[in-house]
């Protein structure tokens, strides 16, 4: 059953949620489209295209490295990582296989028209500049075929949904006055009296009684529920892994490209359409600079021409080949690809290095033992599991996996104590432990589930109380505490309306110009602020309650925006409505192509590869 519901993934509606959730990975992504090259089974396939479960395995691995955390993959199997990697592998092979099938191509014209319309390629005026392509993609570990595939998988899905969603237009009009709403400012005068809770003297035994009498309702004991609990946490098992030496040296000879820092260069670089051209640059360079000649050639700024440091990985393997190969001050080329002829030349070479075992063990043992105890509670799951179905009880399946039963504190539907307060066992206020919990009957021991972080639970219902009302006994101390805050409010209050019938309440006031959202006041409450100065008119004032304090609020001017910020907000909105229409639509379309094309996604022997060889 566990198994069962772990490659779930399988159905429809995980599909959908799956192939968007790394909706922004489009044309950044990772991996590439193929047809199942590896050998192996496949992680993700839709009509003729496919990825396998290996190349599904080295894109989490590249995906993992390139967010900078320094998580090891144990760690990052914890997080959303995999999900997101193979939902944008899911939408690379949906749209490819429709590309195909439709017969669409991708065109030389069409791939030059779109890099040159890239604003991270342009200069300042908004001209494409080669060299800023080629610094962007060696910023990113692109190199240019790697960049003009996954620029074709983009031009392919916007030729499928630009037949459909071309029309997706936003009323101009209708941004345009809903932007002129946004953008009207006030502005405001306001005085705070605060909550002074501790100022209010402790009330009498009558005063109380009577206070608890009017408020009786409010500490009514909600029906309550206590449960066994059998919690299988991966923070919980990692105390008890022990490490050998042997286990550590081998993890670290297996991971040790992890732990080499690779040499990186300095480089700036100019790129001719002819070898001739590139030459004469070369030439020049003898008695002039780099950035002398790369302005006068090719009216390149230094920022065109600088590369920065960079790996040799990262560069097309021509230009590295040359690159790495001079020395510090060198001129390389010139050196022909797809773009034309480069020449470079090296600056600040920073060596490379390599950590010891003694430099990473603390950090190494950490990420095994992370990854053996999210081992352990997978494998201990499925033993709690069958034992549990074999019919023993919840103690004896505890016994059988060495666990304990935890008793949980009583907590009502909400997850909350009997006094309204969190639990001290965070697993009772979790969502899915509650709807489980909150459906058993006595005694009924329930499914095993988890809480969605590689947290496993088994739960047993043990007591049910009733709703019942309680003695001003049985909770005066809270009751003593709700008077005072009460009467703390009702003193603040007080002063902002007598400081209000004064005149003279604002004389010493904050002023402040902000906008409908809060933006440009800067107070711990500004969203309440700005609600209530927004709802009042010119000159009017009000008291705003935020719990702390009674602010008094007045509105001094309604402030309506310039047109030229309200068009550049209307068109701004009217892009991004249209963008969200596209992206509804694009999401109905993948979901539907995830049908016809028979998507399927085998997310557990990605994960069962990855963990086998992080061992």
């Amino acid at each position: 059953m566990l198994q069962a519901m772990r490659t779930g993934a399988k159905s429809p509606i995980m599909k959908a949620f799956l192939i968007f959730l790394a909706g922004g990975f489009a044309l950044w992504g990772i991996g590439d489209i193929t047809s199942g090259s590896f050998s192996g089974n496949k992680a993700v396939s839709a009509g003729d295209k496919s990825f396998s479960t290996q190349e599904a395995a080295i894109e989490f691995d590249r995906a993992r490295r390139n967010l900078g955390a320094g998580l090891s993959v144990g760690e990052a199997l914890q997080t959303p990582l995999l999900n997101e990697v193979m939902g944008s592998l899911a939408r690379k092979v949906l749209f490819s296989a429709e590309a195909e099938r439709l017969g669409l191509a991708v065109t030389r014209n069409m791939q030059t028209q779109a890099i040159r319309q890239e604003r991270a390629f342009q200069d300042e005026f908004g001209e494409f500049t080669e060299g800023r392509f080629l610094q962007s993609l060696a910023q990113i570990g692109l190199s240019e075929q790697d960049y003009l595939d996954r620029l074709t998988e983009t031009l392919e899905r916007d030729q499928i949904m630009g037949a459909i969603a071309a029309s997706a237009l936003y009323p101009y009009n209708a941004a345009a006055a809903l932007s002129a709403f946004q953008l009207e400012e006030r502005t405001a005068s306001f005085v705070s009296f605060d909550v002074q809770a501790d100022a209010i003297a402790a009330p009498s035994d009558s005063a109380l009684s009577a206070y608890f009498d009017e408020n009786a309702s409010n500490y009514d004991a909600p029906l309550l529920r206590q449960f066994d609990a059998i919690i299988l946490d991966p923070s919980m098992i990692e105390a008890g892994i022990t490490l050998s030496d042997e286990d550590v040296q081998g993890a670290f000879d297996l991971r040790r490209d992890e732990f080499i820092t690779p040499e990186t260069r300095v480089l700036s670089q100019m790129v001719f359409e002819t070898q001739e051209d590139a030459n004469g640059a070369i030439d020049e360079l003898a008695s002039a600079d780099f950035a002398t000649v790369a302005d006068a050639r090719l009216g390149w700024t230094k920022d065109d021409i600088n590369l920065g440091a960079v790996r040799e990985t990262s560069l097309d393997p021509a230009l590295a080949s040359g690159a790495f190969a001079a020395n510090e001050g060198d001129v390389v080329g010139p050196i022909e690809t797809a773009f034309g002829f480069h020449v470079l030349q090296v600056g600040t070479i920073t060596p490379g290095g390599e950590s010891t075992l003694e430099d990473v063990r603390s950090t190494l043992e950490a990420t095994l033992r992370a990854e053996q105890a999210l081992d352990l509670v997978y494998e201990r799951a499925n033993e709690l599991e069958d034992t549990l179905g074999s019919g023993a009880s919840l103690q004896e399946a505890a016994a059988k996996i060495g666990v304990s039963v935890t008793q949980l504190a009583p907590i009502d539907v909400n997850g909350l104590t009997i006094d309204g307060t969190e639990p001290e066992m965070s697993i009772s206020s979790d969502s899915n432990f509650l709807a489980i919990g909150w459906d058993l009957a006595d005694d009924e021991v329930s499914v095993l589930a988890e809480t969605g972080e590689a947290t496993f639970f088994v739960s047993q219902l043990i007591a049910e109380t009733d709703a019942a009302p309680r003695l001003l006994s049985e909770v005066k101390d809270r009751a003593i505490a709700d008077y005072k805050l009460a009467e703390a409010v009702k003193a603040a209050n007080k002063a902002a309306e007598d400081a209000l019938a004064s005149g003279n309440a604002f004389d010493a006031a904050t002023v402040a110009t902000f906008k409908r959202s809060a933006v440009g006041l800067d107070h711990p409450s500004a969203n309440l602020i700005a609600n209530q100065t927004f709802a009042l008119a010119a000159g009017d004032s009000a008291i705003v309650e935020t719990g702390d304090a009674a602010i008094l609020v007045r509105n001094d001017a309604t402030l309506p925006a310039d047109d030229e910020t309200v068009s550049t907000l209307a068109t701004q909105l009217t892009r991004s409505l249209a963008s969200n229409v596209q992206t509804d639509w694009t999401a109905s379309l993948a979901l539907t192509l995830s049908e016809e094309l028979d998507l399927t996604l085998n997310q557990e022997a990605v994960r069962e590869l990855l963990v086998q060889a992080s061992r």
